[in-house]
């Protein structure tokens, strides 16, 4: 059996004036704040209706960071309240310090020569191409 499968999942479907049901819900509220302020009287709707006409423009319509506008207050408002735990910099337990010992001088020259051989060896592609080179190792 054969399924349409829909392609634009994450397009919200537009539904009047090329709006979105939560931009016109939005926009609703603000009217109907606004209508409440102009009952009150013209001083409280200039006054408190720009700042509300403002929140809910940016409520329907701003996008930052591509989220909307009411998750990226809720995601500040849990920032500034939630405790900040970081976990990443837990302190070990029981950490024994360790004193480098001290090389002689033979063991010295044995390291830096062990050394000096894995470099040449990793550098070089192959034992054939080291040995074609006429090296002393």
């Amino acid at each position: 059996m054969n399924f349409n499968v829909p392609q634009y999942i994450e397009v919200e479907d537009k539904i009047a004036f090329q709006l979105t049901i939560k931009q016109l819900a939005w926009l609703a509220l603000a009217g109907i704040a606004l209508f409440f302020l102009w009952q009150i009287g013209i001083a409280a709707l200039i006054v408190i209706g720009i700042p509300v006409v403002l929140l809910a423009l940016a409520f329907a319509f701003y996008k930052p960071a591509g989220m909307t506008f009411l998750q990226f207050v809720k995601n500040g408002i849990f920032y500034l309240f939630k405790p900040k735990i970081l976990t990443w910099h837990r302190e070990a337990k029981n950490q024994i310090k360790r004193t480098p010992r001290k090389l002689t001088d033979s063991k010295r020259k044995a390291s830096i020569n062990r050394y000096v051989k894995e470099k040449t060896l990793k550098s070089s592609g192959s034992l054939a191409d080291l040995l074609d080179k006429n090296s002393k190792i």
